[in-house]
């Protein structure tokens, strides 16, 4: 193609839509082409034309061109005794649109004629045949409403768009739209919704309507699956969406909007993309009412998405079919949070935190906040922890919520401890009052059926509070300074004014290390650290020990990092940086993660050597140490032989005669009570008494000598 001069703008144009990917793919991989000839492109409509070839279009209609392009091409090789009259091939377009053959001439379509000198040209990967007018699939000339109504299944959406006097405006217009259009069943699974929407077709709530319908369409994107990205997106009803978008559950991503589930993507238009989602989305302020209790299982069964071959990773992304029921009765702990009313926002977490895989295996119990529990977070840390940057985080307070083993109501016992499935295993209690929670303030929601929920990998109950560990609230200097292994780098940290750095904003990993690791250090490292003088290179070493990032022990791989002090640091898979082992890993916080290590972290230019106090130095402090108990045991004796000397002068000489005994009233030594301390005096001859403030005072002294 690219060297034949009459395909010049077919090549071209499958440069410019990755379509070269798939026609360069070697055998056994091989195609069919319909090839355009340069006449056939320029006898286009001009406004077609411009809008998808155009330099000034500057990719906007990329996804329609490419649909186009792609619409050319078939798999296999088909030659022309291959296309009998009334015979029909499916491309590789984006919907795998067909065309059909008729003979006598041989046509595509009924319009575009294959040529008779350039037919069936075989090459290594496939056939080639020249046409004289470009195909144009349904994209070309249908837009986004024209699309919906031919797939079938949208007839909710559609009726509300005809009730609401926006069919004919609100999806036909010039473009472009990226629209989430969700299916009938997305507005059956809440329980009276679809009532709710039809109630709402009346002139005076009309404007709530449309507004539900306007929050489901990006105005001014013509975005593909793979183009998406987690963050916010305009919506016509100049409100946003929020879309998560992850990449770790293959090609392509696992896509959410607000929570609903993108299950068929790619519809294109000719003005638009389509996406298909599970949930309708409903703008702030405005919600659907159930007409009944909330239900303790899936009301739908979930899809599944079935891979379609691709002939290379150039070739557009097949849409699934709209709904393909899943054969199994039984659900995941994820299926059922993802199709159950009420837990949408768990099962948008369980995806973001990269769980989805692990509840689909094991036995588990769930104690699961529904979407209630997560609207009473502030949204502001609600959408931290949604944030790709701090899925560590997100992590830890999802496994807070999950045990290893099921367990169920007949189970549990009051004032049960149990361990978590959390990076440190903290631990909840459960208490069994009326009605039973968890932390005391988590509710087990027993009134509404929602306990003992069997999935097929464990066993689920409804709680009406997130459960908070430790990582929630505490950032790193809080949770360092909570750890008694931890005091000394503690210390260091605040003479180094570095304690509000590490309770700011993050993400920042610490590797700390040990109260051990400080006390192995050479006598007088510590003290010269201390110094004033030293205070630059404290700061430089403990710099050295942070890394701007939020590193899981997992996440750290062979290779330097940089830390803050601006040097770099050496990590190896062995769980060693630089000489240090990490010995305990992955203590999350707020704000980071911390790692503890063995021994402490030397930036470059620092040894051991240059962080002691001479040896001189310390004998000095010493000797003036010394010196100073001496004064001090000097001032202690001084002072008690004053207070015996006036205890002595207020004896009296008055004595009893007993028998032929003589006795000293002072000579008796009662047993101490609250008023006095009995106490042997310096000479040892005999007891006397001291009132209380003064025997205290004595053995104070004692104490400090």
């Amino acid at each position: 193609l690219s060297r034949s001069k009459q395909f010049e703008t077919f090549a071209t144009t499958a440069l410019s839509t990755g379509l070269d990917g798939a026609l360069n793919a070697p055998a056994p991989q091989s195609f069919t082409v319909f090839a355009p000839t340069d006449d056939a492109f320029d006898a286009l409509p001009q406004d077609l034309a411009e809008k998808l070839l155009s330099d000034e279009s500057d990719g906007l209609w990329l996804p329609q061109l490419q649909d186009l392009m792609f619409y050319h091409v078939i798999e296999g090789k088909t030659f022309t005794f291959d296309m009998t009259d009334g015979s029909k091939a499916k491309s590789v377009n984006f919907s795998g649109d067909s065309m059909s053959f008729t003979q006598n001439p041989l046509q595509i379509n009924g319009e575009s004629t294959v040529l008779a000198n350039y037919y069936d040209a075989e090459v290594d990967n496939g056939v080639l045949h020249a046409i004289d007018k470009v195909l144009t699939p349904p994209s070309v000339s249908k837009n986004v409403e024209e699309i919906l109504r031919s797939l079938g299944g949208f007839s909710r959406w559609l009726a509300a768009m005809d009730g609401t006097r926006l069919s004919g405006s609100l999806l036909s217009g010039p473009g472009p739209y990226t629209v989430f259009a969700p299916t009938d069943s997305a507005f059956d699974k809440f329980p009276g919704s679809y009532e709710f929407i039809k109630n709402m077709l009346i002139p005076a709530k009309i404007d709530q309507v449309q507004s539900i319908l306007r929050h489901h369409v990006i105005p001014d994107k013509n975005l593909l699956i793979t183009a998406l990205e987690s963050g916010e997106l305009d919506t016509l009803n100049e409100d946003t969406a929020r879309v998560m978008v992850s990449s770790s559950f293959g090609d392509p991503p696992v896509v959410t909007v607000e929570g609903a589930d993108v299950i068929a993507w790619n519809f294109i238009a000719s003005n638009g993309v389509i996406h298909v989602i599970d949930t309708v989305l409903l703008p702030e302020g405005i919600t659907l009412p159930p007409t009944k209790s909330p239900i303790a299982g899936p009301t739908d069964r979930p899809t599944k998405r079935p891979t379609t071959p691709k002939p290379s990773t150039a070739r557009p992304t097949p849409q699934p079919a709209i709904a393909q029921a899943l054969e199994e009765t039984e659900f995941t702990i994820y299926e059922f949070a993802n199709t159950t009313p009420g837990f949408k926002t768990f099962a948008t977490a369980l995806q973001l935190a990269g769980l989805v895989s692990d509840s689909g295996e094991g036995s588990y119990t769930v104690f699961m906040p529904n979407d209630a529990a997560f609207e009473r977070i502030p949204s502001e840390q609600l959408n931290k922890l949604l944030d790709p940057v701090w899925k560590p985080q997100l992590r830890d307070l999802i496994l807070y919520h999950a045990l290893r083993d099921e367990l169920y109501s007949n189970n549990l016992v009051d004032n049960l401890v149990i361990r978590t499935l959390n990076y440190q295993a903290n631990t909840i209690k459960i208490y069994l009052g009326d009605p039973p929670r968890i932390g005391g303030t988590s509710v087990i929601l027993v009134d509404r059926g929602q306990v003992d929920i069997s999935a097929k990998n464990g066993v689920i109950h409804a709680v009406d509070a997130v459960l908070e560990p430790p990582s929630f609230n505490k950032n790193i200097m809080a949770t360092i300074s909570g750890n008694d292994d931890l005091s000394i780098l503690t210390s260091l940290l605040d003479a180094a004014g570095l304690g509000d750095v590490l309770a700011g904003k993050g993400p920042l990993t610490l590797f700390a290390p040990s109260d051990n690791a400080f006390e192995s250090l050479l006598q007088g490292t510590i003290e010269f650290l201390l110094l004033d003088e030293s205070r630059d290179v404290l700061t430089k070493i403990l710099e050295y020990h942070v890394l701007a990032r939020n590193g899981v022990s997992s996440s750290l791989t062979n290779g330097s990092t940089m830390t803050l002090s601006g040097d770099a640091l050496s990590i190896s898979l062995e769980n060693t940086v630089d000489d240090s082992t990490i010995v305990v890993a992955d203590i999350i916080a707020s704000n980071g993660i911390v790692q503890i290590l063995d021994s402490i972290l030397l930036p470059p230019g620092i040894s051991l050597s240059d962080l002691v106090v001479p040896t001189q130095i310390l004998e000095e402090v010493d000797e003036e140490q010394n010196k100073l108990n001496e004064v001090v045991e000097e001032e202690d004796q001084s002072q008690t032989s004053t207070i015996l000397a006036e205890a002595g002068a207020e004896e009296t000489e008055s004595s009893e005669v007993v028998g032929d005994e003589e006795i000293d009233e002072y000579a008796v030594a009662p047993v101490a009570t609250s008023d006095t301390v009995a106490t042997t005096d310096f000479s040892g001859s005999r007891q006397i008494e001291f009132p209380c403030f003064l025997g205290g005072l004595a053995f104070g002294l004692a104490f400090l000598v």
